[in-house]
Formats: C-alpha cells, sequence, structure tokens
C-alpha cells in the first residue's frame, strides 16, 4: 500500500502506466521469490535467511524511502495539484490571477482550489465501495483458488506438479496485463478497468469446469493471474484520479483493510462449496457470480466529480 502510494501521490504525467510497472515488479519479485528462497534455505538455513531478508530491508528499502521521498515530498504534492488543475491554472494566469494554495489544493480558475475528497466524503461515494468490491472479491477468490489450485486441478485429472506449475502462467499474465492496464487507465475512466478486473476473474473460475489439457490449464491460470494484477492497478489509479491525492493514504488504508479481511475468507469459502456440491469447479462457478455482480456496479455506477471548491 505505501509503494503504490507514493507513486500515486508523486508520479503525475501518465500515473496509470506507472503504477502497472510498480504492480508488475512486485508481482514478479512475489513470484520469483519461492524459488530463490527455497534455493537460500536449502544451503544456508532457514534463520540464517531469515536474518538476511531483514537485513535486506533495512539497506535497501528504507535508504531508498528515506533519500527519494524526503526531497520530493512538497513538490510532487504541488504538481500533483498543478496537473490536475492544468486548464484552471492557464486561465488563471491569462487574466493575471496568481495561483493561491487553500484547503490542500492549487487555485484553480477564478482562484478557486480543486477540491481534494476527504475519507468520509469518499465513504459516501457509490464508486468507492463498488472498487473496494472488486479489490475484495479479487482476494478472497484468488486467495481460495491458489490455496487449493493443487486439489482443484487435481479433481481435473492434473498430477500434483502439474497444478504447482500453474503459478508461472499466473504470474505471467499478471506482469504482461498490469503494465497495458496501467497505460489503458492513463485514457479511459478507471470503472471500466474494474469492469474488466471482474470479468477476467468471472472467467478463470467458469474455465476451471473446463480444464482438461495444458492449453486450458494455461488459459485458466492466466486469467486468474491477469485479473488480480488488474484490479489492483486500477484500485491505486482510480482513487486517486476521483478522490485527489491529499488524502489518498487514508483512503486507500481502509480498501487495504477490507481487501486482507477478505482473503481470509477465500480458502473457508471453497472448501465449504466443495462439501456443498461435491465439486471445486462447481463451487467456483458459483462464486463466479460475486465479480460479475461488481462489473455490472460498476457499469451502473455514478462517478464523483472533482469540482473548484467554493
Amino acid at each position: 500500500m505505501a509503494a503504490s502510494t507514493a507513486v500515486a501521490v508523486y508520479v503525475t504525467r501518465r500515473r496509470g502506466l506507472a503504477l502497472g510497472v510498480k504492480t508488475a515488479v512486485g508481482s514478479a519479485g512475489i513470484a520469483m521469490s519461492p524459488v530463490l528462497l527455497e534455493w537460500m534455505i536449502r544451503h544456508l538455513g532457514t534463520s540464517t535467511v531469515w536474518m538476511i531478508e531483514g537485513l535486506a530491508v533495512w539497506a535497501i528499502v528504507l535508504p531508498l524511502g528515506w533519500f527519494f521521498l524526503r526531497h520530493q515530498r512538497r513538490a510532487a504534492r504541488y504538481s500533483s495539484l498543478e496537473l490536475e488543475s492544468e486548464v484552471d491554472r492557464e486561465t488563471t494566469s491569462v487574466s493575471g490571477a496568481g495561483p493561491t494554495a487553500a484547503g490542500g489544493g492549487i487555485a484553480g480558475g477564478g482562484g478557486f482550489p480543486i477540491h481534494q475528497w476527504t475519507v468520509r466524503e469518499a465513504l459516501h461515494t457509490p464508486i468507492f465501495w463498488i472498487i473496494t468490491a472488486g479489490v475484495a472479491s479479487s482476494g478472497m477468490l484468488g486467495t481460495g483458488l491458489n490455496f487449493h489450485q493443487i486439489a482443484a486441478l487435481g479433481e481435473r485429472g492434473l498430477t500434483a506438479m502439474e497444478a504447482a506449475a500453474n503459478f508461472i502462467p499466473q504470474a505471467i499474465a499478471a506482469l504482461v496485463v498490469t503494465i497495458g492496464v496501467g497505460s489503458l487507465v492513463d485514457r479511459v475512466r478507471p470503472k471500466f478497468g474494474v469492469m474488466f478486473s471482474m470479468a477476467l476473474l468471472a472467467g478463470s473460475m467458469g474455465l476451471l469446469s473446463v480444464v482438461q489439457d495444458a492449453w486450458t490449464t494455461v488459459g485458466f491460470g492466466a486469467l486468474l493471474g491477469a485479473s488480480g494484477g488488474a484490479v489492483r492497478t486500477v484500485e491505486a489509479a482510480a482513487f486517486t484520479h476521483y478522490f485527489g491525492t491529499l488524502h489518498i493514504g487514508a483512503i486507500r488504508g481502509i480498501v487495504t483493510t477490507i481487501s486482507v479481511g477478505s482473503t481470509a475468507f477465500g480458502p473457508v469459502v471453497f472448501p465449504l462449496g466443495y462439501g456443498v456440491l461435491g465439486s471445486y469447479a462447481l463451487a467456483a462457478a458459483v462464486l463466479a457470480s460475486i465479480p460479475v455482480l461488481v462489473g455490472i456496479a460498476a457499469l451502473f455506477a455514478s462517478e464523483p466529480r472533482r469540482q473548484s471548491a467554493r
């Protein structure tokens, strides 16, 4: 959350693409870490690897954050606001009125700042809850499928090794789609990105019932990985687009809390569905109705407009 929020605040041009690259790099790290860490543990032992990981955070992540962010915080905050009110600023400069900072925004035409939404205001918009539902659905269903992937693909005739290997197409698809969706979010309304990611998620869950060979297995994994990468990129870009950057950390903190909580239900929901229906594939097909409903809600959702504060 901290990494994507930092990108959303400091990057002001082609923000969606930057978030897509960030998410893709993060997904690649997650995908590669099991192989690297398994090799390290085998040669160095668990305790030593834990210490190396902790030292790596101190030696790499913290210095990077300190060096880059402390020098750019003030400038990036105002450059973002300036970009968002570019047309108004041009009008102001022509009329001879100077910009003024008020309420955390740069003044637009007529001397009024661009409105920056508070957490309370964001919580009262339908689009906030629709995007949050999309992220939570992806977290719950994606985690559930990953937890029971070997069992779910095993009932389709795959061996445990073949089922485990399905994480590879998931990772590759997530890499490709996150960058593509990030670039797309810069050009279209974010709610269409939510619809796209929910369609991918519903498609992956529906495809599980027809998995029977290598191609359909790869297709299932690719759709599942792509949906997760897409919704994470859309979420980070959408809230900045709709609500501004001044309170974006607090707004996204609520979304992240709900999303993390939702992942706890996925590993439970699928066994319950299996117990009732006798099949992971049937359980997935029924649960696919969740992203379908979220996608439909996104289609008809009204979008908040960031007006000049008066």
